[in-house]
């Protein structure tokens, strides 16, 4: 049996073509699934950086604010210890006068 003119009944008829262009629409169904994903990872990945942008500068910002209060309540407490200070030595002044000894006055 000559398989030559099937072969050429075939491929004349267009199943060969459509086999062909089947194969072709998948990688290119394929190739188009692949560039969606890939570029809605890059947007996904370029919002997370903006977002850690910004992130990054408001944890500077509160660290510098921070700073800044911590040098404020240390100021504070060393005013109020010298206040302390101050005051106990004048209670102790106060404690060496004759009224508060319970010694007559002079």
């Amino acid at each position: 049996m000559n398989l030559g003119p099937i072969i050429a009944a075939v491929l004349g008829s267009g199943a060969a073509g459509a086999v062909i262009t089947g194969l072709f629409s998948r990688r290119k169904a394929a190739a188009d699934a692949a560039n969606v994903i890939s570029s809605s990872a890059a947007g996904v990945v370029d919002m997370l950086y903006r977002r850690l942008s910004e992130m990054t500068a408001e944890l500077a910002d509160a660290r510098a604010e921070i700073r800044h209060l911590s040098d404020r309540l240390s100021d504070a407490l060393a005013s109020l210890e010298q206040a302390r200070f101050a005051m106990q030595h004048l209670e102790r002044q106060l404690d060496r006068r004759p009224e508060r000894s319970g010694l007559p006055p002079e």
